[in-house]
């Protein structure tokens, strides 16, 4: 009995600090007043079209990341958000919102993006910044937290680089999230997008545990009584 009762009490003490994990997300969804996957081929999201808004967009949360061998511009792993040629526009590019399918306790966000040398003239550079924030209904959302330590292809090498963001998400939780990119440069390029965290649950207060402990101690000691009749 008093293993059984340890062993319940361990349980739930160890539910609450479970490791991170991987979130398959349900779905996600671009905003259409910003910048949106190019309609080219290879860098279209799922072969997702502007005018309806289909099919349902997946290349940013399928589990494959893009490559830059032998071209990343040859990889349809890779979706290509632009030209925005007016770099005050003010639009986010891209805008997209994720439905995580339930609420989590959030723990990261990485973000695969890809970055050109300026030589090149291409024009895909890494993002200026991109807000995040989180809502439980998806109608109501917290203030943005802001992130800008996205990196950029600088020489001494004259090529195209992917690189990975990880975003500390520590302490939000969410079913949704909402993530508005910002870039002063004409193409945002995207492969993978992936949230880790925990799926949220009550965590019992101090007191609550104390309260739980006691009980435990009563129900044990009760036992022994009954045994000792």
């Amino acid at each position: 009995m008093r293993s059984f009762l340890m062993s319940g009490l361990a349980c739930l003490l160890l539910s609450q600090y479970a490791a991170a994990a991987p979130i398959a997300v349900s779905s996600y969804a671009y905003d259409t007043s910003g910048w949106l996957p190019h309609s080219n081929a290879a860098y279209t999201d799922n072969g997702y079209n502007i005018s309806d808004q289909s099919p349902t967009p997946t290349e940013l949360t399928n589990g494959v990341l893009g490559t830059t061998v032998p071209s990343p511009f040859s990889d349809s792993q890779w979706v290509g958000i632009g030209p925005d040629n007016d770099a005050d526009d003010g639009l986010v590019q891209p805008g997209l919102t994720f439905d995580l399918g339930t609420l989590y306790e959030l723990d990261s966000l990485s973000i695969h993006y890809l970055s050109d040398h300026p030589s090149n003239g291409s024009g895909v550079r890494a993002p200026d910044s991109v807000d995040i924030s989180f809502s439980e209904d998806g109608i109501t959302y917290s203030t943005p937290i802001t992130f800008t330590g996205f990196l950029n292809q600088e020489a001494p090498f004259v090529g195209t680089l992917a690189f990975t963001a990880n975003v500390d998400l520590t302490g939000f939780s969410g079913r949704f999230a909402r993530l508005e990119f910002l870039n002063d440069s004409p193409w945002t390029f995207l492969s993978e997008i992936q949230f880790e965290g925990n799926v949220s649950q009550v965590i019992p207060e101090p007191s609550t545990l104390v309260l739980l402990g006691l009980g435990l101690s009563l129900m044990l000691r009760k036992h022994r009584r009954h045994r000792a009749v």
